[in-house]
């Protein structure tokens, strides 16, 4: 099985399903990959205003914690990744003209993906989404924009126009049902678009249409009982299993030589441990999952999409 066109490679019986009923890989804090020691300290982390007064080594530390991913989007994609978690925020004035996000310069009033820092642009970074997506037809990605900062309804309705603006004709509407593959294909449409903030265009969907349970435990014993008691219910809404542990700034200080990737690596290896048995299981709702997200989704967990996308071949219909 190819990674990079892996829908476009279903069995029939898959592709004539709602997106819901299919398992579809994602990542955690998407765009965080390119987060670095230099980058700028933005305001959406909790200890940022104790980070911002340590400096250089403050952003050193936060880093270690706020990058999730080891792969930039286009490698995510090829990967087989189709779920992006994308958190964002829209700078206000600007302290100083010499503050960069690596190494480029921030502009005021432009829209930036953030986790604890700044990461990149958001337009820049969706064009790499479109040209994979022409160059894939059949692939379907969804961005689920769950954390917007700074954004009143003004801004949250210009951001929408700027991603309709990098995908014409490719975000599929808001019509109240789950499309199907197959449907999809039919309209040409190859982007869910789902926004947490403000009114919606018609081409984007509201925050309603997923649900996210957020297991909030550096547990990994905890995360999975959260995980096997917060599955999805309700085949008209997408539900995202977010196998991640998640630090707390107590935590953070306490494992100052630490960093995410302590946390990552048990909950990853659990995670293939728990798509395996959920694989092994008898036919039934006890073995359905539809988006399942994980920090280092590419490299260091090489075997993840693979096998979540491997749940497709025998998850019945509900």
């Amino acid at each position: 099985m190819e990674l990079k066109n892996w829908m476009a490679n279903l069995e029939e019986t898959c592709v004539q399903r709602p997106l819901t009923l299919l398992s579809i890989p994602g990542s955690h804090d998407s765009c965080s990959y390119c987060i670095s020691d230099s980058s700028l300290l933005s305001p959406d982390g909790d200890a940022y205003q104790l980070l911002k007064v340590m400096g250089d080594l403050g952003r050193k530390l936060s880093a270690k914690w706020a990058r999730a991913q080891d792969a930039n989007l286009t490698e995510q994609l090829t990967a087989g990744l189709r779920y992006f978690d994308l958190r964002v925020l829209q700078t206000g004035s600007i302290e100083s003209d010499s503050l960069r996000v690596s190494s480029a310069a921030i502009c005021p009033g432009t829209f930036y993906f953030v986790h604890g820092q700044f990461a990149r642009e958001v337009t820049s970074e969706l064009f790499n989404v479109r040209t994979f997506l022409r160059e894939n037809p059949k692939e379907v990605v969804i961005l689920d924009f769950n954390h917007i900062y700074q954004c009143d309804d003004a801004s949250a309705l210009r951001l929408q126009t700027s991603v309709k603006q990098v995908f014409p004709g490719m975000l599929a509407p808001h019509t109240g049902s789950i499309p199907s593959l197959n449907e999809l294909w039919s309209t040409g449409h190859q982007v869910i678009c789902i926004f947490h903030c403000g009114p919606c265009i018609p081409e984007v969907w509201p925050a309603g249409c997923i649900q996210s349970p957020w297991p909030n435990t550096t547990d990994v014993d905890k995360l999975f009982q959260f995980l096997d008691a917060n599955g999805p219910v309700d085949d008209n809404t997408f539900h995202v299993s977010q196998n991640i542990l998640t630090p707390d700034a107590a935590f953070v200080f306490a494992n100052l030589s630490k960093g995410l990737d302590s946390l990552a690596g048990p909950a990853g290896v659990r995670t293939m441990q728990w798509l395996r048995q959920r694989k092994a299981a008898p036919l039934g709702q006890s073995r359905r999952l539809n988006i399942v997200i994980v920090d280092f989704a590419v490299r260091a967990l090489p075997d993840f999409a693979r096998t979540v996308i491997s749940l497709n071949t025998t998850q019945p219909m509900a």
